[in-house]
């Protein structure tokens, strides 16, 4: 089970989003542009994959596997015109949580879930009110 540190660092780096190597995977530079798809469409996916993030998840996780997102309208908010709840799953291969003891455990799959509350005109509905 990854530490709260670990899926906090997850959720941070959420942000920047990869391609996956060979896989089906659409390229995208941040999250922003799934949110807004999700808020249209229903649903998008990505995934972050450059040379820096491939570095820096070598560094703090063990692994360069990209970071791949799901991104999933729940629902329409009533109160926010434009704005929805949405579901944002990340999921990355071949992390290494490491303990309090700083030690290494065996790479294993970890993903992450979340839910936000996000407007087509790119602004938090707090925001735009």
């Amino acid at each position: 089970m990854p530490t709260p540190t670990l899926r906090a660092v997850l959720a941070v780096a959420g942000l920047w989003l990869s391609t996956q190597a060979g896989a089906q995977l659409s390229a995208v530079e941040s999250l922003r542009p799934l949110m807004l798809a999700a808020i249209a469409n229903g649903h998008a996916e990505g995934a972050y994959d450059t040379p820096e993030s491939r570095a820096f998840f070598q560094r703090q996780f063990g692994t360069s596997a990209p970071l791949e997102y799901r991104v999933r309208r729940l629902a329409f908010l009533e109160d926010a015109p434009g704005c929805a709840r949405l579901e944002v799953n990340a999921r990355q291969s071949g992390v290494i949580d490491r303990n309090a003891e700083g030690r290494s455990a065996a790479p294993e799959d970890v993903a992450v879930t979340w839910q936000i509350s996000y407007c087509a005109d790119g602004h938090f509905p707090e925001a735009s009110q």
